[in-house]
Order: C-alpha cells, then sequence, then structure tokens
C-alpha cells in the first residue's frame, strides 16, 4: 500500500483501497480459522496416524532420553537431599552434578526407574505430538502461501473494482 499509494496516501482512495484490502484478508484469515485450521484439528483429533514412523520414532527416541535423564535427575536429588540430611552437610549444586554424571554407586543406588514403562509412554506421546503439530503448522501454512497468494493474485484486482465502484456510471469522476 505504502509504495503503490503513496502519491495518494492522504486521500480516500487510499482509506478505500485500505478497507477493501483489509476487508479481503480479514475474510481469507477466517476463511482458514473456521475451515481449513477447524478441519486440520477435527483430523488430529481422531487419533494417532502417521505414515511417517521413523519421524516419530526418530522424535520419541529423543523424549524418551530426554525424560530418562530428568527422571535420573530429579530421582538423584531425591538420593543427594537424603544424604545431605543424614550427614548434615551440603552437597552444592556442582558436586551433585558431578556425581549424577560420574557416581556408579548413584546409579546401583537408584536401580531401575519403578515409572519406566510410564516414562516410555510419555515419550510416545510427546514424539507422536511433535510430528502432528509439525503436519498441523505445515498444513495451514501451506494453505495460506498456496491459497491465499493465489487467490490475491486473482481475486484482488476484482474485489477493489467492486470496492472502489470503478465500473458504475461516472468512473472518471470519482477518480
Amino acid at each position: 500500500m505504502d509504495q503503490v499509494f503513496a502519491p495518494w496516501k492522504e486521500t480516500e482512495l487510499f482509506s478505500a483501497v485500505w478497507m477493501a484490502v483489509t476487508k479481503f484478508l480479514q475474510e481469507y484469515v477466517n476463511y482458514q480459522r473456521d475451515h481449513v485450521a477447524s478441519r486440520a484439528l477435527r483430523l488430529e483429533r481422531n487419533g494417532p496416524m502417521t505414515e511417517c514412523a521413523e519421524l516419530w520414532r526418530d522424535h520419541q527416541d529423543n523424549e524418551l532420553a530426554f525424560l530418562q535423564l530428568k527422571r535420573f535427575e530429579t530421582r538423584a536429588e531425591v538420593v543427594f537431599e537424603k544424604q545431605q540430611a543424614s550427614t548434615n552437610k551440603e552437597i552444592t549444586k556442582v558436586e551433585r552434578s558431578r556425581r549424577a554424571q560420574n557416581d556408579a554407586t548413584l546409579k546401583d543406588t537408584l536401580g531401575p526407574d519403578p515409572f519406566r514403562r510410564e516414562v516410555e509412554m510419555m515419550a510416545k506421546v510427546k514424539g507422536y505430538y511433535n510430528v502432528a503439530s509439525m503436519r498441523f503448522i505445515d498444513h495451514i501454512c501451506q494453505s495460506l502461501q498456496a491459497e491465499l497468494f493465489k487467490d490475491i493474485g486473482t481475486n484482488l484486482h476484482q474485489e477493489l473494482t467492486v470496492a472502489l465502484r470503478v465500473s458504475e456510471n461516472d468512473q472518471d469522476g470519482k477518480c
């Protein structure tokens, strides 16, 4: 608008074009929200489904590694708190971190995670969420780019013609 209509920025023409373009874009955004995005969301709510099983596994593996690390750190904190309470000696964050990474006896003390299955299930869900959310975002962006830009190219001229009433009588006088 600023480039094409700069000479008419302080005129009614600029205001009328601005309103017509804004209306055109708002209608398209409403269409995207009411139809495209709501359809994509309905599809996602039907349950987990992807043909990208390898991508899902990759995300699941990454989430599992992250969750297992956080579970280990949290469980180790409980051990450190008990040790600190029983010895009345403060264990610094640096020391806790060093011991969590290097102390084999800490791993033995903790033993296997009693919530291993739950953590694995959470990783599976989070991995799927990552795949599904990327698909959802791509669907919306693809729709905007493929349809909005096409519609601007094919329909905006007609929208402006109607909004500015240039096809009516006395178009020279209006201009």
